[in-house]
């Protein structure tokens, strides 16, 4: 607290304008639609008219919050800002794989427990490494980002990722090897999640100005939770879709399809390029010409 109260300095918003509620309910309603549509997808049939409806009313309402976006004095999104090649791949490359991250939290925890057979408790300890190799590679990939940029490690943070969800993918079954099996691919992942995390949380901020910095991480952590849900929710859709009687055909599509948001990550950052921390004049030339 006494650090942060000699080193940082508040800055506001002149304007005062209250952000936008309008556009807050219609990017609420839009992300439920696309969640709803792609969970009850193997439940209602994907041709039914409830999933149609739903998944026609999210595709309906994402370009009604882009234009309300467009024409608010204080919009849920500051189109702006995705002028900003950094801040527009970051925001890409954090979609992507925290659209794979966020399931393949939930995917360990429902392979342990239904698959393995393990207690709550036990998948719980099952899974420690992963957030604690998480742990010690976050401050790691914050260094590594301040020094050489961070593409070079959102790069490997990803790939880590991925390998670890393919391992997940081709080497898990009914067994119940951990030490084979399961404890090497959560360390990767881990390893992985603590790299890009750091990452992208710091490119997509590193070229706005100072009084955008705010504004820049909350659409970050809305991105973030966007892949969430909708990442939780392809999970749902591709377990309830598995072939009956083979309980772990659905886990390595899961998986399969975690490895690939790992992969579309990796060529996110590849896009990234050199991110020029504390430049904040070419954010506030984008926002001017927004």
């Amino acid at each position: 607290m006494f650090p942060a109260r000699r080193l940082l300095r508040e800055r506001r918003d002149a304007s005062g304008v209250l952000p936008d509620a309008v556009g807050s309910a219609l990017l609420v309603a839009a992300v439920g639609a696309l969640a709803l549509g792609i969970v009850k997808g193997p439940e209602w049939g994907w041709d039914s008219a409830r999933v149609i409806g739903a998944l026609a009313a999210g595709a309906v309402l994402i370009p009604a919050v882009v234009l309300r976006s467009a024409r608010h004095r204080a919009p849920v999104v500051e189109l702006g800002l995705f002028r900003l090649r950094s801040f527009a791949v970051s925001n890409g490359g954090m979609f992507a794989f925290s659209t794979a991250f966020y399931a393949l939290l939930l995917c360990n925890i429902l392979f342990l427990t239904q698959v393995w057979g393990l207690s709550i408790l036990e998948a719980g300890f099952a899974v420690t490494p992963g957030p604690l190799m998480a742990a010690a590679f976050a401050p790691l990939g914050g260094r590594l980002s301040d020094r050489f940029g961070q593409r070079v490690v959102a790069l490997p943070g990803a790939l880590l990722f991925a390998l670890g969800c393919l391992l997940f993918a081709t080497g898990l079954d009914g067994s119940r090897d951990y030490a084979t099996e399961f404890l090497v691919p959560t360390m990767l992942t881990g390893a992985g999640v603590g790299l890009s995390f750091a990452a992208w949380g710091s490119a997509a901020v590193a070229e706005l100005a100072p009084e955008r910095f705010a504004t820049g991480s909350a659409v970050l952590a809305c991105v973030r939770q966007i892949g969430a849900v909708l990442g939780i929710a392809i999970l749902v859709a591709v377990l309830e879709a598995a072939v009956p009687g083979d309980p772990v055909a659905g886990f390595t599509d899961a998986y399969t399809l975690m490895a690939a948001g790992g992969g579309l990550a990796a060529l996110l950052a590849l896009a990234l390029g050199r991110v020029r921390a504390g430049a904040p004049a070419s954010a506030a030339a984008a926002e001017a010409a927004a």
